[in-house]
């Protein structure tokens, strides 16, 4: 298997997770790492760290360091290593994405890929688009999976309070662990184990966007192909979930990037330009909300 990992100022992250997988034997043939424009200090520390690993290590994974000239994002991040590592001859199909911020043991990896294996043995070679080990977030809670939003549950999504009144329509109500492979729809992006010849069939990572809501186009791409999306609910990998995001974008940004993401979903995978612009414009109710129960929370601090 081949990996990816993009790093954004997360150097010290970055080669713990880089350290873990070389530890793996033969798990990785190819791992690319794209820096995504991190400060200079970043930048050296890492390649500092990966020529280090290069020379010490008994492994026989190769390691390839690229440096992107500016922060494009996540997808078009992912896409830089994603588009190297098919230029190059690999032992399988199958390439990880992977954050800084994750941890996944050995047994778990491996457990992961014969899962994919067994199916793919069943159901036909290249039936699986992406699949993914259960996800234990620490830190902010996350879903392991959820189904394809459409413009009602976008709608909803929009404020706090009506999701609170109306319920996470997304959520998938009975998945539980240890219960074999699932199919689902959307995966989270920290973690993803794709398919090259579906991902080279879906074009790729959607790099008209930032941050988020990649996740949702991949699995849309993918359902339209006819590739399966499938959680493995037997395995688990660790995230700090936001971890590096929190560090380095405020709130009110986020929700920027989030609506700017949407607007793409709506205008790209539903031909919605009229779902595009209303989805779009959602993001003043959301910032209007956001700042409010900030505020409210600043009061009651100051009471405390």
């Amino acid at each position: 298997m081949d990996g990816v990992i993009l790093n954004y100022n997360s150097s010290s992250d970055t080669v713990e997770l880089l350290s873990n997988l070389l530890r793996m034997n033969d798990t990785f043939e190819h791992i690319v790492v794209v820096d995504n424009n991190s400060n200079e200090k970043d930048k050296a520390a890492l390649s500092a760290a990966v020529d280090e690993m290069k020379s010490q290590s008994n492994s026989s994974v190769d390691i390839k360091l690229i440096f992107n000239k500016k922060n494009t994002g996540y997808a078009s991040g992912n896409n830089i290593g994603l588009k190297y590592l098919n230029t190059l001859s690999s032992r399988d199909n199958l390439v990880a994405i992977m954050n800084p911020d994750i941890y996944i043991e050995e047994q778990q990896l491996r457990g992961v890929i014969k899962n994919y294996q067994y199916f793919e043995s069943k159901s036909g070679e290249n039936s699986v688009g992406v699949i993914s080990p259960w996800v234990i977030n620490t830190g902010q809670a996350g879903m392991v999976a959820w189904k394809l939003p459409y413009f009602w549950s976008d709608v909803i999504a929009s404020s706090m309070i009506l999701k609170k009144l109306l319920g996470d329509k997304l959520e998938y109500k009975k998945l539980n662990r240890n219960k074999h492979l699932q199919p689902v729809d959307v995966l989270p992006g920290s973690f993803l184990i794709i398919n090259k010849t579906a991902l080279e069939r879906v074009g790729f990572l959607e790099e008209s966007t930032f941050l988020y809501c990649e996740e949702r186009i991949l699995a849309s791409k993918m359902k339209r192909n006819g590739f399966a999306t499938l959680l493995d609910t037997d395995h688990y990998y660790h995230h700090a979930h936001s971890k590096t995001i929190n560090k380095f974008l405020n709130g009110l940004k986020k929700i920027d990037f989030l609506y700017d993401s949407k607007r793409v979903y709506y205008k790209q995978e539903k031909k919605s330009y009229i779902q595009s612009f209303i989805i779009s414009n959602l993001r003043f109710l959301s910032k209007a909300e956001y700042v409010c129960i900030q505020g409210l929370k600043s009061l009651i601090a100051i009471k405390n």
